[in-house]
């Protein structure tokens, strides 16, 4: 009996892994891939990709002259670059047309990322939102992208832009101009208006919130994912500008079944790609080290057509392995002295002694108001009634129902006891932050973790003290009939890195 007991809870765990962030999840533990391209579920066929046997991934030669991914600030002053850029995606739209099947096309770079992003048509291990792998599976992508596009200029040292919307500057959180020409290859007509684009990205992605989700947060697993849990980079900036490009859940940038096929898309996912870049190399950072992450391996298509297999290992250093480096621009978001340098809380009362070196946590349930469905509240006790040193808080939404087709935008505050819809964000220093999903993605409860140092020390909080958690859903995109359902609300003090 004992043996069947655990043979089943082995099984559990190698079909649903496990995660810090409380989710139940489809990925494996254990490293998977490559994916076999012949085995399309079809009734996902509109994702399929044409079956073929990939090869090895071919290395460059380290002596290949690094290409420097340039922001579209400044590309849109070099009017011969431009023109390239609208000439490589006129090509991948007339392959699209007159070679349907050829992986390079256009389309067929929409159902790549269909295929393991929202219809996961190869297995739902190949998952590749919601974990781990987003942002290294993202890189592949950009990477045999930017080489096809490379191919339709006839000019092997292309790069592509990207479009740095985490800047302080307004302008730069504005939809590139170059992508909304009506006569340009880089034009969709499905996306929101140009000045509805940009006042999305700036009312919601600010220099505090990135410093708060991503330059004062040094564990890869906050930022990055685990296995079974999604990172701050994903479910923050990056699903926000998908929402705020594509109008409601509708293609192409809304859904992640046809982001794909919005130029725009890759100009947006080179900047993601920077913003690792640029964390990776702050102090104390670190990509995950376990060998269920670095081994996994996928297959993308090449300039010439190819299938070629490459693991996770070989993209983790992007200016040595794939030779590409990224155009140097401010990042003010890496510090903000104003909030201070201490990732503990200042006024916690921590008495002396050894550290913390287990989680604490204590499970609240969230209740949701008769009077307006899209608010939940929750009452939270300190995990520690004594805090110890190193202790890191944070706030768990745990297991939040959501529908594949709809967008999602959650606002959580701290003792906001009439948060609404309504309730002013920019400068209050009662909210914590906000997380997004893009509609086309799993239908499942997904959790979402957010730092709360900053917020409990500029609402002067101890460690030792209780206070009430408010989460709005935001109506932005649409409203549901369904109420805001979460499982719970944990108050998490981690140890230290």
């Amino acid at each position: 009996m004992m043996r069947t007991i655990v043979m089943v809870v082995a099984m559990v765990i190698f079909l649903c892994g496990r995660s810090s962030n409380g989710p139940v999840s489809l990925v494996s533990a254990d490293p998977i891939g490559p994916p076999n391209l012949s085995n399309c579920n079809p009734s996902g066929s509109e994702c399929c990709l044409p079956s073929s046997t990939p090869s090895t991934f071919i290395a460059l030669n380290s002596s290949t002259p690094l290409r420097t991914r340039r922001a579209l600030q400044t590309v849109l002053q070099d009017a011969p670059y431009l023109a390239r850029l609208n000439a490589a995606y006129a090509t991948l739209r007339r392959l699209e047309r007159d070679a349907p099947n050829d992986p390079r096309g256009l389309e067929q770079q929409r159902k790549l990322h269909c295929a393991f992003c929202s219809e996961l048509v190869y297995g739902s291990e190949y998952n590749m939102h919601g974990n781990w792998f987003f942002l290294p599976w993202h890189r592949m992508l950009l990477y045999y992208h930017e080489r096809i596009l490379a191919w339709a200029t006839g000019d092997a040292s292309f790069a592509l832009p990207f479009w740095n919307w985490d800047s302080d500057a307004a302008a730069q959180k504005a939809l590139p101009s170059s992508y909304a020409d009506t006569t340009s290859a880089l034009y969709s007509a499905r996306r929101r208006a140009a000045a509805d684009i940009q006042s999305m990205i700036q009312s919601e992605i600010t220099g505090d919130q990135l410093f708060m989700n991503f330059g004062d947060v040094p564990e890869s697993d906050s930022v990055i994912g685990t296995a079974g849990g999604n990172g701050n980079l994903e479910t923050y900036g990056h699903n926000q500008v998908h929402n705020a490009v594509g109008p409601n859940g509708s293609p192409d940038m809304g859904n992640l079944a046809w982001a794909g096929y919005d130029p725009v898309f890759y100009a947006h996912h080179a900047n993601v790609d920077r913003m690792w870049s640029v964390w990776r190399q702050l102090p104390g950072r670190s990509d995950p080290t376990s060998a269920d992450f670095r081994d996994s391996r996928f297959v993308f298509y090449d300039e010439n057509a190819t299938a070629r297999i490459i693991a996770v290992s070989f993209v983790l250093d992007h200016a040595t392995n794939l030779r590409y480096v990224y155009e140097n621009v401010p990042n003010t978001w890496t510090t903000r002295a104003e909030l201070g340098p201490s990732r503990t809380v200042a006024h916690n009362d921590v008495p002396g002694g050894p550290p913390l070196t287990v989680p604490q946590t204590y499970r609240a349930s969230a209740t949701v108001s008769a009077e307006d469905p899209n608010v939940a509240t929750a009452f939270v006790q300190s995990p520690d009634t004594t805090p110890r040193r190193g202790a890191i808080p944070e706030l768990t939404l745990r297991n939040v129902a959501h529908s594949k087709g709809e967008p999602l935008a959650l606002y959580v505050f701290i003792n906001q006891p009439d948060a609404g819809v309504n309730t002013p964000r920019a400068g209050n220093p009662r909210y914590i932050g906000a997380r997004f999903l893009v509609a086309g993605g799993m239908s499942m409860p997904v959790s979402f973790t957010f730092p709360i140092r900053i917020c409990l020390e500029g609402l002067n909080l101890s460690l030792s003290r209780n206070f009430t958690v408010q989460v709005v859903r935001g109506v932005e995109f649409g409203a549901t009939k369904r109420p805001l359902s979460i499982q719970s609300i944990d108050y998490v003090h981690d140890p230290q890195v």
